[in-house]
């Protein structure tokens, strides 16, 4: 219980450093308009007369004086802040991860949507686009089974979206698991399948795992003893006879 309770304290801390993020970063932020008072001060010091005129944003070039040394200026503050905000979240997000890994995943009776992926966030892979996207919501399904939960998959489709060439990009794959909203914050923060094991489920779906993560190094399957379909090959020799 108490390690749950700490759980629930660093995930509400980790939200409010996110939105303080995301706050600050924002168009109606403090930081945003004292920078856009800046730059217009400065573009009405270049004409009176435009005074009367609205103020194009367009035609300010930053990269020109006096517009240069206000942007720098105010880029160095932007990256402090922001450096202070990601070093706050990356250490809150570790601490997660240390707790989780006391934590069981909780389950109930009932379904929770976990992953929701567009065919079209593969749309690079033309007609596999669809494979790629399912393999996708089979891939995450793994973490869960192995951590004791339930898991499936559904089809959605919110309307014909057809191209040219007969691609339904209006399906959607959903994928649902046996436990709660906190449940489900817990499994993401534990600790994720090794990078072997995730590459044969990528194989034994028909994926290609770098359709994934496009910066794997060709012939690492054979560093790892897997072949293309998602089995293990240990100590596999292939021996010529000479007739």
């Amino acid at each position: 219980m108490k390690d749950l309770q700490q759980f629930e304290f660093w995930l509400a801390k980790l939200q409010k450093t996110i939105n303080k993020k995301w706050s600050f970063s924002s168009q109606g932020s403090i930081f945003r308009k004292v920078y856009n008072r800046k730059l217009e001060e400065a573009y009405l010091k270049q004409d009176q007369a435009k005074k009367k005129k609205k103020i194009r944003w367009d035609k300010i070039d930053i990269e020109s004086a006096p517009y240069k040394e206000i942007h720098e200026r105010f880029s160095k503050i932007n990256s402090k802040i922001y450096d202070h905000f990601f070093k706050q979240q990356e250490k809150t997000e570790e601490r997660l991860r240390e707790i989780a890994k006391n934590l069981n995943v909780p389950q109930t009776n009932d379904w929770i949507e976990a992953r929701r992926v567009h065919v079209s966030s593969y749309s690079s892979q033309g007609f596999g686009a669809a494979k790629y996207a399912k393999g996708n919501c089979e891939n995450f399904c793994q973490k869960a089974i192995f951590y004791g939960l339930k898991t499936k998959i559904e089809e959605e489709n919110g309307g014909k979206h057809i191209d040219k060439w007969g691609i339904d990009y209006g399906l959607e794959f959903v994928t649902y698991i046996n436990t709660d909203a906190l449940g489900l914050r817990i499994l993401e923060f534990k600790e994720e399948l090794d990078l072997r094991e995730w590459m044969k489920s990528c194989w034994r779906n028909g994926s290609n795992p770098r359709v994934y993560s496009p910066f794997l190094p060709y012939g690492l399957e054979e560093k790892l003893g897997i072949d293309f379909f998602g089995n293990d090959v240990i100590n596999q020799k292939i021996i010529c006879y000479k007739q």
